[in-house]
């Protein structure tokens, strides 16, 4: 297959192509940069998270569909390689969010970020007949989704910001409520889409995710890496030894969607009095094991033995099983 065919694909959903693939609907709302905070857990580190983005950290997402094209389409579509970039081709955000390494490469081939050499066109091929590439910019939005080789494309163009998108950038995190996409007229005469597209989901990236010199996905590698679970927020609920070393610390994870830490001053770390301090904040089921921890804090919760291992984009922590109850962390400092 030539390179030409194989960019008929991407060429309606790459951020340079938003406004020329037209025909989306047009509304209005703000984005938003959202705000930062940390979070109370003192957990082990358990290393570094890779490369710069070659493998995605944050594991697979699932999209809900909504419209009379789910028929055919289905209800959702599942994305878990992303690339996220900041005042590029005109808008100020931009997130690309694909269901393959290989998809991914050929949108940041055509970002002008890798070389014809870094993608393998034989990959490209052998998944693009079920592939999925969504687009999303603070000035436009588009996905196209292939069902059995059968193309479906819809867009959005709202210049003053799209209705039901918010971008939480100190989070990285995209929040769709009920996107709505209409059917891209023009870009691809094979398209099948015949009515409006809804969107719903959270997506959440990494700062591996933010690197536009990072190496081209290996295909070699297989398909998208295990950086999902799951786990829901009744599974993790109960108290953690989150400490490290000689630090003393406990989390407490709760079922109203809070959480507790408490941090012992008087050990050897600390040496400090006979006392905890705690620091609490909201604990937010994200879906497929991630969760929000406070306003910027994320990642991705698993079992790992009879360890709980929290993997956030910097490292993955550590939390141990124990019998102690809240009650035990006293006194409190003042």
């Amino acid at each position: 297959m030539k390179m030409t065919l194989l960019f008929r694909m991407l060429l309606c959903v790459l951020v340079i192509s938003l406004t020329a693939c037209g025909g989306g609907s047009g509304s209005n709302s703000d984005t938003d940069g959202g705000s930062g905070g940390d979070d109370g857990t003192g957990a082990s580190d358990g290393g570094d998270q890779g490369d710069g983005g070659s493998t995605p950290v944050q594991g697979s997402t699932m999209i809900t569909l909504g419209g009379a094209d789910t028929s055919s389409l289905g209800s959702t579509a599942e994305v878990s390689f992303y690339a996220f970039r900041e005042n590029l081709a005109g808008s100020n955000l931009f997130l690309s969010a694909t269901s393959s390494g290989s998809a991914m490469n050929f949108v940041r081939l055509g970002l002008g970020e890798l070389s014809a050499s870094d993608v393998d066109p034989n990959a490209f091929a052998a998944d693009q007949a079920n592939a999925v590439v969504f687009n999303i910019t603070d000035i436009g939005v588009s996905i196209r989704i292939n069902i059995n080789s059968v193309a479906y494309l819809y867009s959005a163009t709202c210049l003053s910001g799209c209705t039901g998108v918010d971008f939480d950038t100190a989070s990285r995190t995209l929040e769709l409520d009920n996107v709505v996409l209409a059917p891209t007229i023009g870009g691809d005469s094979n398209s099948q889409a015949t009515s409006d597209l809804t969107l719903d989901g959270t997506i959440v990236w990494t700062e591996a995710d933010e690197d536009p010199t990072a190496p081209a996905f290996d295909s070699d590698l297989g398909g998208a890496p295990d950086r999902t679970s799951d786990l829901t927020l009744a599974d993790i609920t109960g108290v953690w030894d989150s400490g490290a070393g000689n630090d003393e610390v406990y989390t407490v994870f709760k079922g109203d969607g809070t959480y507790v830490s408490y941090d012992y001053m008087g050990d050897a770390v600390d040496m400090g009095s006979n006392c905890y301090e705690i620091e609490s904040d909201t604990l937010t089921d994200l879906g497929n094991g991630q969760f929000r921890l406070g306003d910027s804090r994320f990642g991705t919760f698993y079992f790992s033995g009879d360890a709980l291992a929290f993997e956030a984009p910097e490292g993955t922590y550590f939390l141990e099983r124990t019998t102690l109850l809240e009650s035990d962390f006293s006194p409190l400092c003042n």
